[in-house]
């Protein structure tokens, strides 16, 4: 059974994705592999897997469907990522979560537009035409790169805020304003603690300034 905090957190994650495709955006550059990482690290793995499929089905219906064989492979390159990030939910670290975007990006990429060489009449069916495909194809993959490391970076930050609001002592504390400071913020979330220690080493002892 799913727990309401996962339904909650899973439908937030469908209504950034849908938003997300639907307003104006650069090409590629939409939250759908963001979102895909972030339930890999905080809902169960049918979540993990219902997450993009649900979201990408949604859309799609009020922008359109494609041929069913891209689909497949689209909706496919999303799930894996999702299921990538459920692997590696030990390592709730913002490298982790930047690396893993850009390992959905590069899937995402030679994937789908291995299947647009495939399953489509645009390119001649040799290895001419799938370098050709692969080619026009390189500012789109920029644009995810781009845009999915950013929306990833955000949506995990966000998702940390939410963990900490979520614990009712955190709560009652702002409520109280007896901590008016963000100091309970890098003792609470583990994230921030690893930033803010790998900030540290990075600065040497007498330029450091927290």
């Amino acid at each position: 059974m799913i727990k309401k905090e996962e339904l909650f957190a899973g439908i937030v994650l469908v209504a950034v994705v849908i938003a997300g495709r639907l307003l104006p955006h650069a090409w590629n550059a939409t939250p759908v592999i963001g979102a895909s990482i972030v339930a890999g690290w905080y809902v169960s793995k049918r979540m993990v897997v219902g997450v993009p499929l649900v979201a990408m089905l949604v859309a799609d219906a009020i922008l359109g469907f494609y041929e069913w064989p891209l689909m497949l492979t689209v909706y496919g390159s999303f799930v894996a990522v999702g299921l990538v990030s459920y692997a590696l939910r030990r390592w709730k670290r913002m490298d982790v979560a930047v690396l893993t975007s850009v390992f959905g990006s590069t899937i995402f990429f030679l994937v789908t537009n291995a299947a647009v060489w495939m399953f489509t009449p645009w390119y001649d069916k040799t290895f001419a035409g799938l370098l050709h495909c692969y080619l026009l194809a390189v500012p789109f993959y920029r644009n995810g790169l781009v845009g999915d490391a950013l929306w990833t970076m955000g949506l995990v930050l966000a998702a940390e805020m939410v963990c900490v609001l979520w614990q009712r002592d955190f709560l009652r504390a702002i409520l109280s304003r007896e901590d008016n400071s963000l100091s309970s913020l890098y003792v609470r979330v583990p994230l921030f603690q690893k930033i803010s220690i790998h900030q540290t080493r990075e600065v040497p002892a007498e330029q450091s300034h927290g």
